[in-house]
């Protein structure tokens, strides 16, 4: 402990000072563990109260029991991991066809609107890829859908880079 407080582990210098109250510093791989019961939780949280949620503001929270990392803003959980490696936002419980549920967005009680956005440069192109395991043919890009913001239009493509079709910045087909 030095003069200001702060544990250093490893070390006698502080680390990044806004994060300084606890530093663990070894020359190799270097960790924390938080270990809890089997059916129980394992937390951090960020607190700027004592008490209500004030106390758990912003959370990363396993819960052994189920299997999943929760991930909390404003005092409520926002982002869900499961044991199988499905990635939640907005929603805890709420699934869909096993064929597409590895990234669900949206509440658990869906009312108005939600999605997704890809954002890119003004002369850009912003894309979805579909790809399977055959990477020598394609570089993993069986079927894409882009936007390309320099001309206005968007492209489905097939069989790797394959135009299909394209829809203009009016709505006409080619």
């Amino acid at each position: 402990i030095d003069s200001s407080g702060r544990l250093l582990l490893g070390t006698t210098t502080e680390g990044y000072a806004s994060a300084d109250d606890l530093t663990v510093a070894t020359t190799g791989s270097t960790g924390i563990t938080i270990r809890s019961g089997t059916g129980s939780l394992g937390t951090i949280a960020y607190s700027d109260g004592t008490s209500g949620d004030a106390e758990y503001r912003g959370y990363f929270q396993y819960d052994h029991n189920g299997d999943f990392l929760k991930i909390g803003t404003a005092g409520a959980e926002k982002v869900r991991i499961t044991s199988g490696g499905q990635v939640r936002v907005g929603n805890t419980d709420i699934t869909t066809a096993s064929a597409a549920d590895d990234l669900i967005v949206g509440p658990n009680t869906p009312a108005g609107d939600h999605g997704i956005t890809i954002f890119s440069g003004t002369s850009g192109t912003g894309n979805i890829y579909f790809a399977d395991t055959d990477t020598a043919s394609y570089g993993n890009r069986m079927g894409t859908i882009s936007y390309y913001h320099n001309g206005n239009y968007m492209r489905f493509s097939t069989s790797g880079n394959k135009e299909a079709l394209r829809l203009g910045e009016r709505g006409n087909m080619t």
